[in-house]
């Protein structure tokens, strides 16, 4: 029996092993569509790449946060 299973319905995106990437405008970091794989070695990888057999669901605490940064009133534009 295999270890892993290759799951056809989940993205790299929803992924515990997946980093995605930011980027500054001004007043807040705004989330890219891409990021990289951690697990075994770094990988670039999209959101929307297929997942791989070593998918695993992300913890909440590793959902994406605000992306704001702490103590800034910014309104959004």
């Amino acid at each position: 029996m295999p270890i892993y299973e290759k799951r056809d319905d989940v993205s790299c995106g929803s992924c515990g092993h997946f980093v995605r990437h930011y980027i500054w405008l001004p007043g807040r970091f705004s989330p890219l569509s891409v990021g990289h794989c951690t697990h075994p070695r770094p990988k670039d990888r999209s959101d929307s790449h297929r997942s791989c057999p070593l998918w695993v669901p992300r913890p909440p605490e590793r959902d994406p946060p605000d992306a704001r940064l702490p103590g800034t009133s910014a309104p959004d534009r």
